[in-house]
């Protein structure tokens, strides 16, 4: 770095690569000192007193280090919710407002997205070969559908299909009905869709065989349609 210094008694401009503070600078011309910053003045004033200066400072660093400090108390206690504080002897913990939200009924919205669209329970050990494909009316009404054996009259396959979908899937060789609970509210298999739930069977008993051709399945269209060849009958919940 260089600087341009104006001598105070020749106004000659002298070009210094260096200015430090012990030493004093002269103009190359007529020797004159050059004037010097109010930094500088201060520099070339403390530079005897350096290593006093330097000590006192030493010193200062080590008594701060060596102070003990308590953090402790400048960060405010944590909350402990009320649900992790032991409870009294004879008394029992209560329940936050939270707690109880949660453990209320899941919402409509909730209960539909827990129906998972697929095969749900599997009752038979028969091998499951034959080709079985079902589809539902676009709508806001699930189905639970039962594959029950038409000579026992034991269930088979549990099934849900959700609106507007189409389940491909296999069941056991033989004889079957079918039967379904519709609803939009899927309340568990106790209560199926609650109150609302409306329950049906096809007429026709499906008959699953294998021959040289290969496996006879079926496409069963649960949709109300025009000259549609699948009737159906409605049940009582005891029937389902």
């Amino acid at each position: 770095m260089i600087w341009l210094v104006d001598c105070s008694a020749c106004a000659t401009a002298n070009e210094l690569a260096k200015h430090t503070f012990w030493q004093k600078a002269q103009c190359g011309r007529c020797g004159a000192t050059l004037p010097a910053s109010s930094l500088e003045r201060l520099g070339r004033a403390a530079f005897p007193m350096r290593y006093s200066l330097g000590l006192a400072l030493a010193l200062s660093l080590a008594v701060l280090v060596a102070l003990p400090f308590d953090l402790s108390s400048t960060a405010p206690p944590a909350e402990v919710p009320p649900s992790a504080l032991p409870a009294a002897e004879g008394n029992h913990p209560v329940a936050t407002v939270e707690e109880k939200q949660s453990a209320q009924a899941p919402s409509d919205e909730q209960a539909l997205a827990s129906l998972k669209q697929g095969v749900h329970e599997v009752l038979t050990t028969a091998p499951r070969v034959a080709p079985l494909r079902i589809g539902t009316p676009v709508g806001d009404e699930q189905y639970y559908v039962k594959i029950v054996d038409a000579d026992t009259g034991a269930t088979m396959l549990t099934l849900f299909v959700k609106a507007g979908q189409t389940l491909r899937t296999k069941v056991p060789l033989g004889s079957a009905r079918i039967k379904y609970a519709t609803g939009r509210v899927w309340r568990g298999k106790a209560e199926l869709f609650g109150p609302e739930t409306r329950y049906n069977e096809a007429d026709e008993v499906f008959e699953f065989t294998r021959d040289d051709r290969g496996v006879q399945g079926y496409t069963v269209e649960l949709i109300k349609q025009i000259g549609g060849n699948l009737s159906t009958r409605s049940l009582s919940r005891a029937e389902f």
